[in-house]
């Protein structure tokens, strides 16, 4: 009998659960000049994801509220590249949207001729929530701590390998900097997307990989997974027990971000009324207890909130660069 891993059912569970509270609901009359139409929210990366689970819930709620059709389409089979482009270049009219986070600054600055450009192709509508990256073990690895982890791997000069979401991702980002900090033989083998990472490493094909509070949870509760390390400032208050990477003694930060941008042109009514159900549908109580109970911290705000945190990960990404290119004693690429 076919199984569905935790991860599928958290987004099935959660997004049910939100669409069958908001049905309870008054629908608000549409905007006369937006929607005017289904509104479809793209993301490259398929079920199972942080992403692709909060975009679920907060498309169930505006469907609701607008009385109009809001929906997520999942294309795991394109890139991130190719999605950005086909969103760039749609109609600017508010009903095409990219679900975008860290990654989608990080691949641009890392590679200038990706194909998009996140400043100038994009309006930002707003955030949708933050997330907490943790580092997690096979539990047939038989560690208990990254210490044991790190120490093992180099007294039997072994090659840990550790699956990140994709190339230049945040956990990506991550594990580049915990390999060199920690001075360790690591391969990264890149996924499309945190589902697969993760499922690779339930397998047993990998032994590190950096997933987000929501989807590890339910990991925890079955003992699936071993908790090693939070990438954060200060501790989880859902995993006071863990500690943080810098606790550790390898200062890595990286705080995921979800939210959701236009083509450059479209209007700024359009960007407003879009902007004004987004933070709606966030704010809605059933909501806002799905998204805490999954782990996440609701952000509804302006779109210059998002453009500030996608500036912020320009930031960052070239400070940890830097960083990492003086550890290599090589020059630092240049955004």
């Amino acid at each position: 009998m076919p199984t569905t891993s935790p991860i599928t059912r958290w987004s099935r569970r959660h997004t049910l659960l939100a669409g069958a509270a908001l049905l309870s609901g008054s629908a608000r009359a549409a905007d006369a000049a937006w929607p005017g139409g289904p509104v479809v929210i793209h993301t490259p990366y398929g079920a199972g994801g942080t992403s692709h689970n909060l975009s679920g819930v907060v498309a169930a709620r505006m469907s609701i509220s607008l009385g109009n059709e809001v929906s997520v389409q999942a294309r795991p089979d394109q890139t991130l590249t190719s999605m950005a482009q086909a969103v760039a270049t749609a109609p600017p009219d508010g009903r095409t949207a990219l679900l975008v986070s860290n990654v989608f600054v990080r691949a641009a600055v890392a590679s200038p001729s990706v194909g998009y450009e996140p400043f100038n192709d994009f309006r930002p509508v707003g955030l949708i929530a933050r997330s907490e990256l943790a580092l997690v073990a096979h539990p047939r690895t038989g560690v208990r701590s990254l210490s044991q982890m790190l120490g093992a791997a180099r007294q039997q000069h072994s090659t840990l390998r550790a699956a990140s979401f994709g190339k230049d991702s945040t956990s990506d980002g991550a594990l580049a900097q915990l390999r060199q900090l920690a001075d360790v033989d690591m391969q990264v083998n890149h996924f499309q997307g945190q589902a697969p990472a993760v499922e690779a490493l339930l397998a047993g094909e990998q032994d590190l990989v950096f997933i987000n509070l929501p989807e590890l949870q339910p990991l925890l509760r079955q003992h699936r997974v071993v908790p090693l390390a939070i990438a954060a400032r200060s501790r989880s208050t859902r995993l006071p027990q863990v500690p943080t990477l810098t606790e550790l003694g390898y200062p890595i930060v990286f705080a995921p971000w979800y939210g959701l941008v236009v083509p450059a042109k479209t209007p700024d009514a359009v960007v407003e009324a879009f902007n004004r159900e987004l933070n709606a549908a966030i704010g809605a109580s059933v909501v806002n207890h799905v998204l805490l109970a999954a782990g996440v911290r609701p952000e509804p705000g302006t779109p210059a909130r998002l453009r500030e945190a996608m500036q912020d990960e320009v930031t960052l990404f070239r400070v940890q660069s830097r960083a990492l290119a003086a550890r290599n004693g090589a020059p630092a690429r240049k955004p």
